[in-house]
């Protein structure tokens, strides 16, 4: 590149010292002047900071209030395959748009509560939940379809404030309620976000022997391929569906393959086809493999896919959570005899350790959230006679004793609750033998009409597991939908609701 000639005016040629204390002088005025300007620029670095601390504050409070009188929470609806997550969703909205059952949800019992509707999603980027679909698929007789994708839903409440001088001069406010429903096998890519592609591995290959007939190829050729040998994509690929085929024959109650399976081998979602899910695991003792070998191959896609995990699922969707409900499907978990309990409890607490809970004091919760309030929930509990759900909360108690323990002392509020979105069943008492036993009515999956059934006795917690050799519950289908507009039925949905959203529609 040309540069332009020295030019020859006076005003830009350096005169030289000048001998003496002319030169000290120089030389001193140079220094102040450098300190001066490195000051300078340290000022103008700590303006820079607060302004954007500033910034990053006003963003928070221009989230939290979208307009003068509204407010907006976050709930995070979190569970594992099968624990009702989108039953759960789907009768919560159904309830907020028609709270006539909702009396344990104070401002319903204390007629505060005005209405519900349904507003667009604040992501302009996230599907929509299909609410009206899955509630057809339920007033139908049909269970709606498990969630494949991520979707996002706002419920807009209007209430009037407790406040009596509010009250008096009719003044109401809303309350925007965000609900993220997702498909469960993806909550165990959060427990993966700890590890790195050897201990994950290592975590792996001890399961290698209880793959599912028809794996034997895959786990064969996974035990001969060489960590050090040379990259070739052909064998990534083959590694990679073989895998995959491998998570997706294991049992769905098989929770030490749920604990170590990437979320998206289940459902790619967007990522069906891609590279980030062209991964396997190899022999963990490989040492130090070269940069062209097959294990830095596999391990640059591992941590590529825990990076987009990270960006595009636990900070766009958890890491923003006010309020959250953890689902747990007691009766199905119990009903397996406990086979399984301590890699299901390992897994969810593994998940449970990825969110932030408690009150950050202020102005610190301006600049992130925090979960503040949690409802562990024993979900479907109509498949359990209501004199036994006080066994299923301590039971779940127990179970979660160390994630709950770790929300408290975090100074997050938490209540246990065995709860039914939907219920299926009603009761009945029964005697027999001189004895009252009170069972439980519905329509069993599969047949046309009502049966009477008792599921046994649940055991008190997870030591007594002994006693699941006695319980053994029935599925039943969605029942008659309930005509005047009148919402679903449920089972302690609305003591869940006080926990969660009480507070904020006060």
């Amino acid at each position: 590149m040309a540069t332009d000639p020295p030019s020859d005016r006076s005003e830009n040629v350096t005169p030289p010292p000048t001998p003496g204390g002319d030169g000290l002088l120089d030389r001193t005025t140079e220094a102040v002047a450098g300190v001066l300007n490195d000051a300078a620029a340290g000022v103008g670095s700590l303006i820079g900071g607060v302004a954007g601390l500033a910034e990053g504050v006003a963003g928070r409070v221009v989230r939290s209030v979208d307009e003068l009188g509204e407010s907006t929470l976050r709930l995070g609806v979190t569970g594992l395959a099968r624990s009702g997550k989108t039953v759960f969703t789907t009768a919560l909205v159904d309830h907020l748009l028609r709270p006539d059952r909702l009396r344990g949800l104070s401002a319903v019992a204390e007629g505060r509560y005005a209405a519900a509707v349904l507003r667009p999603q604040p992501d302009d980027d996230t599907p929509r939940f299909d609410f009206e679909a899955h509630r057809d698929a339920i007033a139908a007789g049909q269970w709606p379809q498990p969630t494949r994708r991520l979707s996002q839903l706002r419920v807009s409440i209007r209430y009037a404030p407790r406040s009596f001088w509010a009250r008096r001069l009719g003044d109401t406010r809303t309350l925007n309620l965000d609900i993220v429903d997702y498909p469960g096998e993806w909550l165990s890519d959060l427990g993966l976000m700890a590890l790195d592609y050897a201990a994950w591995c290592r975590a792996v290959w001890p399961l290698l022997d209880t793959g599912a007939a028809g794996t034997e190829a895959w786990r064969s050729l996974t035990r001969a391929s060489d960590p050090a040998g040379p990259q070739d994509e052909a064998l990534a690929r083959r590694l990679a569906d073989g895998f995959g085929a491998w998570i997706l024959a294991a049992s769905p109650d098989d929770w030490a393959v749920r604990r170590i399976a990437p979320g998206r081998f289940h459902d790619p979602g967007d990522l069906a086809g891609s590279p980030l899910l062209t991964f396997a695991p190899l022999r963990p003792d490989a040492g130090e493999p070269a940069r062209d070998s097959l294990w830095r191959l596999m391990e640059r896609r591992f941590d590529s896919y825990k990076r987009y995990v990270h960006s595009h699922f636990f900070k766009a969707q958890f890491a923003r959570l006010d309020r959250q409900i953890v689902l747990v499907d007691l009766p199905g978990l119990v009903a397996q005899g406990g086979e399984g309990l301590g890699a299901f409890t390992a897994l969810l607490d593994d998940v449970l350790k990825c969110f932030r809970y408690g009150r950050a004091p202020w102005p610190w919760s301006l600049l992130g959230r925090r979960i503040d309030r949690v409802v562990f929930a024993a979900t479907k509990a109509d498949l359990v006679p209501s004199d036994q759900h006080d066994r299923m909360t301590g039971f779940l108690d127990a179970l979660l004793f160390a994630g709950m323990n770790r929300a408290r002392f975090d100074r997050a509020a938490v209540r246990t609750v065995a709860l039914a979105a939907l219920r299926t069943t009603t009761e009945q008492t029964v005697r027999r033998d001189g004895a009252a036993h009170l069972c439980l009515r519905g329509r069993p999956e599969g047949e046309a009409g009502d049966v009477l059934h008792h599921p046994g006795s649940f055991p008190a917690s997870p030591d007594h597991l002994g006693d699941a050799a006695q319980f053994r519950p029935l599925a039943f289908a969605p029942p008659a939908v309930p005509g005047g507009g009148r919402a679903l039925p449920h089972a302690r949905l609305d003591h869940a609701l006080e926990q969660l959203i009480g507070d904020a529609l006060t």
